[in-house]
């Protein structure tokens, strides 16, 4: 079993190559289409993991947001596992070159979920 040195800079390979796309080429399907979104909601089984993108429209009378959901994406564990490593490796870099990306307009609950995660806040 290698050693974890090993492991994370085989990862970082792995990242950096599914990273980039120049040795791609891409198209698109006839029923592409593009969605904004501006909440995610994420769900887990024993098999996979579920990424459903919605956008909010809305607050009830009691103040509850109203979010309408538009696409789910499932996926193997193991491909959620890259895909979160390949996401985070191109914010990082998207970083780099254009600067730190800070939160806002945060509601106490979600910045005390955040506070309970090794997630910094900034």
């Amino acid at each position: 079993m290698p050693n974890e040195k090993e492991t994370d800079t085989k990862d970082k390979k792995v990242m950096l190559e599914a990273a980039s796309s120049a040795d791609m080429v891409r198209t698109v399907s006839s029923d592409h289409r593009r969605q904004y979104a501006n909440n995610v909601a994420l769900g887990f089984s024993s098999w996979d993991m579920w990424i459903g993108f919605g956008e909010l429209l809305g607050h009830t009378d009691k103040g509850q947001p109203i979010i309408e959901e538009h696409t789910r994406i499932t996926m193997s564990l193991e491909h959620a596992k890259a895909f979160s490593r390949i996401f985070a490796a191109n914010l990082a870099k998207f970083e780099e070159q254009a600067g730190e990306i800070r939160y806002f307009l945060i509601s106490d609950e979600v910045k005390e979920e955040f506070e309970k995660s090794d997630i910094p806040l900034k």
